[in-house]
């Protein structure tokens, strides 16, 4: 929370360009998702739980999906000094 995410979606195999879509549930707030590249960044702000389904797309429309789950908690600056 508070700090930079980068992280892509990996695909594998399908017809080039890939494309990728949040089809289920949200991202946290402050990520969003880059369809064209399927990299998922941005700076998460506050504290919660997400769930979060995404479908890749190749340029012969076939798809695959998958859901991804977590929780983003606030550093702790007493153990992070760069909080």
């Amino acid at each position: 929370i508070g700090r930079p995410y980068r992280q892509s979606v990996a695909t594998n195999g399908g017809v080039a360009p890939v494309t990728c879509a949040v089809t289920g549930g949200a991202l946290p707030t402050g990520l969003t998702l880059d369809r064209s590249t399927c990299v998922i960044s941005g700076t998460p702000r506050g504290g919660v739980s997400y769930a979060v389904t995404i479908t890749a797309t190749d340029a012969q429309g076939a798809q695959s999906t998958r859901a991804y789950a977590g929780a983003l908690a606030r550093p702790d600056p007493s153990r992070d000094s760069n909080v």
